[in-house]
Formats: structure tokens, sequence, C-alpha cells
């Protein structure tokens, strides 16, 4: 049997229910920014953002191959995944260049957001899940922007990024648009941060409703947007949910 806490509002809470037992945990702490003054981001943070900005921003190869060399478990994960057989490469990687061409900018940006959930953490619990909220979203609304313009990849792309990064003042304790300057983002994924304005924004709300359990809401917002109901919307919950969890169990 696995036991769940529920509204886990603050890391006292969260700290009590680990030890009483609990195996999973759900609340406005892993959710909601909570922002303290003057708290800066780690320094292992900080040096992901400037990474994230050198492949957002299609930096040289050999400037992303030298700052990949700072984060040794990030290397160590992406070579993994690339040497594996499923990969089908007739060749083993044997350098960082042939990583980062092999698996693409697209999904180095994702595992460089990802891992800016696990970076400087000790609290791995709350670590892992705050990275698994960070990562459904993603995929959830990755899920959501196919469904709404099935052709659109680079909309499909901007939402999972608006997902993933929507959880970053949460981690960091800082202001989302301090976090936001150093990183090139499109405006579009910017608007829906800030002010969860443009498509994207009411995507992001819907999710946030949706976590709040809101189906009140939810159900008028589907309703006015048109391209899906939601049974549809459970089930590519669900499916999210199964993506990060396996991306979970990868990173182990």
């Amino acid at each position: 049997m696995l036991l769940l806490a529920e509204k886990v509002e603050s890391l006292e809470q969260a700290q009590h229910c680990m030890a009483l037992g609990f195996d999973l945990f759900q609340g406005y702490h892993f959710a909601r920014p909570q922002i303290i003054s003057g708290k800066r981001a780690d320094t292992s943070q900080l040096g992901l953002l400037r990474l994230l900005g050198l492949v957002m921003s299609d930096a040289e190869t050999a400037d992303i191959e030298q700052e990949l060399k700072h984060y040794p478990t990030l290397t160590f994960n992406l070579v993994r995944m690339v040497n594996s057989a499923a990969s089908g490469l007739p060749h083993k990687i044997g350098s960082l260049k042939q990583v980062i061409v092999v698996l693409g900018r697209k999904q180095l940006q994702r595992w460089v957001q990802l891992l800016l959930y696990t970076a400087g953490r000790t609290d791995s619990q709350m670590m892992n899940a705050l990275m698994q909220t960070a990562a459904t979203r993603g995929k959830l609304m990755e899920l959501l922007a196919t469904a709404e313009r099935p052709h659109d990849k680079q909309y499909h792309e901007r939402a999972f990024m608006t997902g993933i990064l929507s959880l970053l003042d949460t981690l960091l304790g800082m202001p989302l648009p301090e976090i936001i300057a150093q990183i090139s983002l499109a405006d579009e994924v910017k608007l829906a941060l800030l002010s969860r304005r443009g498509n994207l924004g009411r995507l992001l709300l819907l999710l946030e409703k949706k976590e709040s359990n809101d189906i009140e809401a939810v159900s008028a917002m589907l309703a006015e947007m048109g391209f899906m109901g939601m049974s549809e919307l459970i089930t590519a919950e669900l499916d999210a949910v199964r993506w990060s969890n396996g991306l979970n169990e990868a990173r182990h």
C-alpha cells in the first residue's frame, strides 16, 4: 500500500509527513510559488540556466559542449541514453560533441530543464516530487497543444517548455521575471508564464485549475476551448503521469 499525503502546504508539513512514512505528496507546497526575499538560486542551478540559454539560442556546439562539461551527472545520463540499444546506433558514443549531435537540441533542452529541478538539492523526496510535477505539467501541456493544433510542432514544443518552467519560481525561491531574464524565451511563453495570457497561458491556467480540483472552472474552460472534453483531459493527464514516471525511473 502506498500512502498519499494531501494538502501539503509547507516544507514543515512535507518533512513531518515524510517522517510518518508517507510515500506520495500532493499540495500547494509543490505547485505554488513561495518567494523568499533575498534568496538566490544555487550556483549549479544558475549554471544550468546558462546552459539552457545556450541550447535555446542555437549557440555553437563547441560552446554547449564546454558548458556541459560542468555537469557530470547530466553528461552520464545523456551518454547512457544515446548509447542504449534502443538508439540503434552502429557505433558507441565517444565524445560530448557526438552526444549533442545525436541527441539533438530539443531533447538536450528537455533534459536540462528537468535537471534544474534536481541540481543542488539534498531533500531527494521533495526534489523528485517537484520534478515529477514539472515533468507532468510539461508533457500534459504538450498533449493539450497537440490536440489543439495537431500539425504545429513548434507550438507543441513551446507548450512543453511552458509547463516545465512554470514551477521554477517555486524551486528557486526567486521571482519568475528574474529567472526569465536569464534565458531566451519566445514571447508567447513569457506571456503565459508571467500573466497566464495567450493560448499557452490559457492551457497553463487550465492545468492549475485541474491541480486545485476546481472542476467547475475546468469544465467551463474546456467548453470554451472546444477541442477537448473532460474525459480526454483525464486520459491525457494519465498519459502525462505515465511519461513522467518513466522519466523518473530512467534517472535511477
